[in-house]
């Protein structure tokens, strides 16, 4: 079990650099729903042959558990799934809808304050990526939470406007990748007016975690002004 949970990691590990963000702005790239080397059923057959692992029966998601980010089992719309395609990598955003819990934000009154100014949706989607040059796949939970002020005044639009390989548009906020089975982050992206500001990516983020690193501080400071709360389902 340890050993394919490894697997995995590294496995996103491989993909997570050629994937991820820029710091320029994004051209507005063609919305698809097919991509050319990468269909929609080839993301689908690859998200549910990595379900049948035995690495994944475990479920880190189960009930019990209290890991942040952790989306709960949820189910893949598949017929809302857009395409995009950057610097020969493929990538569909597939919206998820979250059967057990979804997320919310209470976002600080300052970085050091101890109060809370607001509180806002947060946005989670699946991911799954192909590198057309080496056929390489691998799969994220993208977890968005925008800032009061982006809620404000475009609401859901958050998850719509943040598309991993194609246009950032002018989110404002936080962007957190996970690996589907591995709770904990693994980059954490900050965003204002759809510009890239500041970026964290810690390759072993569970084992600094758990062990406090210094490794691992960069990105709880990118972390600390938002606190995310787990809310279950009626």
């Amino acid at each position: 079990m340890r050993r394919s949970c490894l697997l995995v990691l590294c496995w996103g590990l491989i993909l997570l650099g050629c994937v991820q963000c820029s710091n320029e702005y994004f051209i507005e790239s063609p919305i698809r729903t097919e991509i050319a080397g990468f269909s929609l059923e080839e993301a689908q057959a690859y998200f549910e042959e990595e379900a049948s692992q035995p690495s994944a029966k475990k479920r880190l998601w189960e009930k019990s558990s209290k890991a942040t980010l952790v989306p709960g089992d949820f189910i893949p719309e598949w017929e809302s799934a857009t395409g995009a395609e950057r610097n020969g990598t493929a990538c569909y955003n597939v919206p998820i809808t979250g059967t057990t819990y979804r997320f919310i934000a209470l976002v600080k009154n300052g970085q050091d304050s101890l109060k809370y100014k607001a509180k806002v949706n947060v946005w989670q989607k699946l991911v799954i990526v192909k590198n057309l040059r080496t056929s390489n796949m691998s799969q994220y939970i993208l977890t968005l939470v925008p800032t009061p002020e982006y809620e404000a005044q475009y609401g859901t639009e958050a998850a719509k406007e943040f598309m991993n390989c194609g246009y950032r548009n002018h989110f404002s906020g936080l962007a957190i990748f996970t690996l589907v089975y591995v709770p904990f982050p693994i980059e954490v992206c900050r965003y204002e007016d759809g510009k890239l500001m500041e970026k964290v990516f810690v390759p072993n983020a569970r084992e600094a975690f758990k062990n406090k690193k210094e490794a691992y501080e960069p990105m709880r400071a990118m972390l600390s002004p938002v606190s995310i709360r787990r809310v279950e389902m009626q």
